[in-house]
């Protein structure tokens, strides 16, 4: 009984670990073509618009106050950069803040045409 208990354990363990270990490398690796972050992650465009939505990149507001100051896609990266969540050439990516773009309208679907 003591044997099967051990070895039930043992396979708990293992396939705990294993799990862990894949989630740390799914945070680490990310698709597509995306700016780095001073911690060296990967943060997507969609990333980004719901970072800082969330109110979690330095000197940009949170939720309600996030939609109310209607940002434009170049404004947004630009006070990321500041905030060194993302490189400065992210300002040069077109593609990338094309896709911030479209993410921000998801939170404004009324708003068309402003970027």
């Amino acid at each position: 009984m003591e044997r099967i208990f051990f070895v039930g354990m043992t396979v708990l363990l293992l396939s705990t670990l294993t799990t862990i270990a894949r989630a740390e490398t799914v945070i680490k690796v990310s698709p597509g073509s995306q700016a780095t972050t001073k911690q060296g992650f990967r943060l997507s465009p969609s990333q980004l618009v719901d970072t800082a939505y969330r109110g979690q990149i330095e000197g940009i507001p949170g939720y309600r106050r996030f939609i109310r100051a209607d940002y434009r896609p170049r404004e947004l990266v630009q006070l990321a950069i500041e905030a060194g969540s993302l490189p400065p050439e992210t300002l040069d990516d077109s593609r990338y803040l094309n896709s911030v773009g479209l993410h921000l309208r998801s939170f404004r679907p009324n708003r068309f045409g402003r970027d």
